[in-house]
């Protein structure tokens, strides 16, 4: 029993690091690429459209490595491919570095991102549910904790290094980072993962382990559907939020500073739902908490947008709280409740696809072509009017697969 406790102790701790060691890239990758963009003289069609064929091409590249990371789990261990996409961001973002105003090396540079970076964060989020179905409880809302902190400490460093030092050599933040998590994925231990080990998930007979393509998936959780494409919708509506952030945010007077502020509020804002979402688990159901997601997330939009103050907008950013810091742990209880054990990995890269691929991929496509048109706070509006129409589709899960007297999505 001692063993087993320190076991689990240390693969929390591994995780949290890992998720630490994610996060703290993607403030350079994520918070600060419109920024590097712009320095490098793109503009704003051009930003857009290099932010959506990442985004897109990430698409494709989840679905098809959560397939064959499902299919071959106990012969290629998942803890080797996160390693490998790590090792080849680092090689991308030193030709990100590198790379000055060159719009078509640029685009495969990020579709380059798309098909690694990007395609990490739904591999690393499914590792928790992956140990968890194979009798080591992993806790992903403790994880994710990392991932925020991580953040929101980092994105006020490089917003006071982008001040003082300029974007060049922002790029560089994310190698270090990035290397050790290499090192750290490739070190954690895997005996537990083997099939004499797996739980059965809901519909597996002890005897079945079938897995599920992704279109028996979809075919046969039609509940599952209407959460891809909430979500979807949900990650629309903060793309065109976000991508330009900075830009309304120096339109209002303020400067990137103010810009690390604002993640700093918007990630320290998520810690305490790693314990609202402890709570919150067996006590109120996934889907109404994905409705609250979906109302906080529109205020978040909603609430800068009619506002000139700097202060305001930095504080509007903690409605990430009951946003996205319920989001992110409540995505995966809804697979774990919902959906086989055996396709958790092509399930999690779903979400990625849904949210990350087609919701920001299609927004980021969009964004500078609206912006263009009606203005950085006209674009956070209509961010607000997408957000809020997310609301409905998530309440349309709760009223048809659980309202009618079912305990469990699963049971369907």
């Amino acid at each position: 029993m001692r063993q087993t406790l320190d076991y689990r102790k240390k693969l929390n701790i591994l995780y949290f690091f890992l998720q630490l060691l994610f996060w703290g890239a993607a403030v350079v990758h994520y918070a600060y690429m419109t920024q590097i963009l712009e320095a490098k003289g793109y503009a704003e069609t051009e930003i857009g459209l290099l932010n959506g064929a990442k985004l897109l091409t990430g698409i494709i590249c989840q679905l098809l490595l959560g397939t064959v990371c499902d299919r071959l789990r106990y012969r290629f261990p998942l803890k080797y491919v996160i390693a490998i996409l790590a090792a080849g961001t680092v090689f991308l973002t030193g030709a990100l570095y590198v790379t000055d105003h060159n719009f078509v090396r640029m685009l495969l540079i990020s579709m380059g991102f798309g098909a690694l970076f990007t395609t990490l964060q739904p591999m690393i989020d499914s590792l928790s549910i992956l140990y968890a179905e194979h009798g080591i409880d992993v806790n992903y809302a403790k994880g994710r904790m990392g991932g925020s902190l991580s953040w929101a400490v980092l994105c006020v460093l490089v917003g006071q290094y982008c001040d003082l030092k300029g974007m060049h050599t922002v790029p560089l933040l994310a190698v270090l980072p990035l290397l050790v998590l290499m090192l750290l994925a490739a070190w954690l231990p895997w005996e537990q993962i083997c099939p004499d080990c797996c739980r059965k998930g809901p519909g597996v007979s002890e005897k079945s382990e079938k897995k599920n393509s992704v279109w028996e998936l979809l075919r046969n959780y039609p509940q599952f559907v209407l959460f891809l494409a909430g979500s979807a919708i949900m990650y629309m509506g903060y793309n065109f939020g976000s991508t330009f952030l900075i830009d309304f945010i120096c339109t209002c007077g303020g400067n990137n500073t103010h810009y690390g502020l604002a993640q700093f509020v918007l990630a320290i804002s998520e810690v305490p739902s790693a314990f609202i979402m402890i709570r919150l688990r067996k006590r109120v159901p996934n889907t109404l908490i994905m409705v609250c997601c979906a109302v906080f997330m529109t205020l978040k939009n909603l609430i800068p947008a009619y506002t000139d103050s700097v202060a305001v907008i930095i504080m509007a950013q903690g409605s990430e709280m009951l946003g996205f810091g319920l989001f992110y742990s409540g995505s995966m209880y809804f697979i774990e409740d919902c959906l086989p054990a055996e396709d958790i990995v092509k399930a999690t890269a779903l979400v990625s696809v849904a949210t990350v691929g087609i919701g920001e991929g299609i927004g980021a496509l969009c964004c500078g072509f609206i912006r263009k048109q009606i203005g950085v706070c006209g674009l956070m509006r209509l961010g607000a009017l997408v957000n809020a129409l997310a609301v409905p589709v998530f309440l349309s899960i709760y009223v048809i697969y659980e309202k009618k007297g079912k305990k469990s999505l699963k049971e369907y």
